[in-house]
């Protein structure tokens, strides 16, 4: 059977990737190109992967979630799940009204409601978490008050939102699978060098602007 290019985009990328380096390379611009690879996050096993390891996994409905969430918040008139985008989940206008600690309680309530369902592991907002150790540094680092929605969920190992028909994949998980992306410099300005510190796709923005003699990204 023959597999065309545009069904695998894979391959597709694959080929346009190696008709770029031919078109350097016959022009003799390839020694004179610095060439990167990243990526924003990576893939979780093949389901049949998991089942064959009998290890839990999944697809979570996050419609369901987000109403199992606004019905847990009954003891709190007036608030209501608004929106829930993984990983954030937004409550109305009303939330924002509330004190401290009214809105710790009701965090904490919707947070309680969410880890009842299969494949929530933690939720997270700066005032109220579940989450521990390495996966409360990231759920700090992945939240931005005012565009982060009012707190955050992480789904534990293999579950994934379900979209696509249950055959997508997403970024926002915290485990290695999804973290650990390639970070790869090719090129006469780039030397091989031994680093035992951890190194991540940030980085490549403050390297390509030293490069390119630029300034360095102000959030870098």
């Amino acid at each position: 059977m023959k597999i065309g290019l545009k069904s695998l985009p894979s391959l597709k990328i694959d080929s346009d990737i190696a008709a770029l380096f031919a078109w350097l390379d016959e022009r003799y611009l390839l020694d004179d190109t610095a060439v990167v690879f990243t990526a924003t996050h990576g893939v979780p096993p093949r389901k049949t992967d998991v089942a064959r390891a009998n290890l839990p996994g999944g697809a979570v409905d996050g419609e369901r979630l987000a109403q199992g969430v606004g019905q847990a918040l009954g003891d709190f008139p007036g608030i209501r799940v608004e929106k829930y985008v993984f990983p954030f989940l937004s409550f109305n206008d009303a939330f924002s009204s509330l004190s401290t600690d009214q809105r710790v309680s009701v965090v904490r309530a919707a947070g309680a409601a969410a880890l009842e369902f299969p494949g929530v592991q933690a939720f997270y907002d700066p005032e109220a978490s579940s989450a521990l150790g390495e996966a409360y540094r990231r759920m700090s680092n992945g939240f931005y008050a005012g565009r982060s929605g009012d707190m955050m969920l992480s789904y534990a190992p293999f579950y994934v939102e379900y979209y696509g028909g249950g055959s997508g994949t997403s970024s926002g998980s915290g485990h290695s699978y999804d973290t650990d992306v390639p970070l790869l410099l090719l090129g006469s300005w780039f030397r091989t060098v031994e680093n035992d510190q951890i190194v991540d796709a940030a980085s490549l923005a403050p390297t390509l602007a030293r490069l390119l003699g630029t300034a360095m990204p102000s959030g870098a």
